[in-house]
């Protein structure tokens, strides 16, 4: 069996932070698809039934008070924050060394905002408080708790602090 902090396990624990990242842009793509569509179709856009739904589930939760940071939508910052996160996993793979253990040193802060964030986030979908509940919202919070296990997980068994 592999030690713990071997090149080979590393590399797994980075492609697997790189799907993450993956998973959640896409995720986030879909969102800001479905509010530019507003929301025809509920949710998930197949819902016959639902013409336009901007003041239930998911339009409602990116209509409401706090669907924005600093004037910016979070359907932006999610494109900005699981984009350099997708960098920030391509240079941790494939960079020099130097470079790749800088880039997880950026990926483990950079989601740790990121997963403060979405708790804050995530309490607003569950207390109600968001006016509605949108599950790819709460989608993409599950999936930046996730990365942030992966790589607190990553760095604590790793010789390199990275």
């Amino acid at each position: 069996m592999e030690p713990l902090d071997s090149p080979s396990r590393r590399r797994l624990l980075d492609g697997v932070m790189l799907a993450l990242s993956v998973f959640g842009l896409a995720d986030v793509v879909y969102l800001g698809v479905q509010e530019v569509r507003g929301f025809e179709g509920g949710c998930s856009g197949f819902d016959p039934n639902v013409i336009a739904a901007p003041t239930s589930g998911c339009g409602a939760a990116l209509t409401s008070a706090y669907s924005t940071f600093l004037g910016i939508s979070n359907v932006t910052l999610g494109y900005v924050f699981w984009g350099v996160l997708i960098a920030l996993g391509l240079a941790a793979l494939f960079a020099a060394p130097r470079v790749a253990a800088l880039a997880r040193r950026a990926r483990l802060a950079f989601v740790g905002v990121g997963a403060v964030y979405a708790a804050y986030l995530t309490f607003l979908l569950v207390s109600g408080r968001s006016g509605g509940f949108c599950p790819f919202c709460f989608a993409s919070h599950v999936l930046t708790f996730l990365l942030l296990a992966v790589a607190v997980y990553a760095a604590s068994r790793s010789s390199d602090p990275t």
